[in-house]
């Protein structure tokens, strides 16, 4: 997993019971030479100054087994109901290889 974008989206205070829905599709490129890819996917926010990120919906992991080189496409969803403590926030999505 390779890249980082992040997008600032400012809510406004009008609506009533706003919810955010990011949508990811994340292209994952497979080296020769691996045959098991293990990765946990989570997402978080940082709000207006906030230093310390808050997680955004549950952590989503992917699995696979590879024969040879190759790509795989993931895709998954995460809604943010809490979006009245700020008026701009941040998302972040971290990818961290595991050991299974």
């Amino acid at each position: 997993v390779t890249g980082v974008q992040t997008c600032a989206l400012p809510i406004s205070s009008c609506l009533q019971g706003p919810e955010i829905k990011l949508d990811f599709v994340i292209s994952i490129a497979i080296p020769a030479g691996v045959t098991i890819a293990n990765l946990t996917f989570q997402v978080y926010k940082l709000s207006n100054n906030m230093y310390q990120k808050k997680s955004v919906g549950p952590q989503w992991t992917y699995k696979k087994n590879f024969v040879s080189e190759g790509t795989d496409i993931f895709t998954f969803a995460v809604y943010d109901n809490d979006t009245f403590e700020s008026d701009c926030c941040t998302y972040i999505l971290e990818a961290t290889p595991y050991n299974s």
